[in-house]
Order: structure tokens, then C-alpha cells, then sequence
């Protein structure tokens, strides 16, 4: 099964436009890439259903100190299980958080 994902969100195409400017520097340019990466997992996994009713799902979770200035001070990765009491999509539920759906 393979699927076409076209990255057409404004905030990839705007980030995508600063990565080809002569002035953008070495560090700025890893920081692009790094936030566009992040964009593009969100957008290629926002239909998938990964939530489904009384199902255990296995994952990694990661639990992060930071300070004061949202710098981090330590981190760690743990083994858990979600289990959800409904089932939906990033939409669907993002939609139930806003208040947009009843």
C-alpha cells in the first residue's frame, strides 16, 4: 500500500521559501529542517485513525523537565500503553478541543 502525501500546508511552503534564500545561514537552515520535518509528520499522519474505543495501544512516550525559559533540563523515554474511551482522528479530535464539534 503506498499513499501520496502532497505537503501543501502555507506554513511548509513559507519555511520551504526561507531554506532557499542566498542569506539563510547553516544554523537557520537546521532549524528549518527541523521544523519542517516535524510539519510534514503531522500533516502525512493528520487522517489516521489512531485512536480506536477500549483498544491498547502500545507507544513511547516522552517526558520532558524544562526551565523557565522553555530550555530543557532532562528528558526520558518510556514504554506506555494509551487506551482511549473514543474513537477519531487528529481532526476530529482537535475539532472536539476547540469546541466546534459536539
Amino acid at each position: 500500500m503506498s499513499k501520496v502525501v502532497v505537503m501543501d500546508h502555507p506554513l511548509i511552503q513559507h519555511k520551504i521559501g526561507m531554506l532557499r534564500r542566498k542569506e539563510t545561514g547553516s544554523m537557520e537552515f537546521r532549524t528549518l529542517v527541523s521544523e519542517i520535518a516535524a510539519l510534514e509528520c503531522f500533516e502525512a499522519t493528520r487522517e489516521l485513525e489512531l485512536l480506536n474505543p477500549d483498544e491498547n495501544r502500545l507507544t513511547l512516550s516522552a517526558f520532558m523537565e524544562l526551565d523557565k525559559d522553555g530550555k530543557m533540563i532532562s528528558y526520558r523515554f518510556c514504554k506506555s500503553v494509551i487506551r482511549s474511551r473514543v474513537k477519531g482522528v487528529y481532526t476530529e479530535i482537535n475539532e472536539l478541543l476547540a469546541g466546534s464539534k459536539d
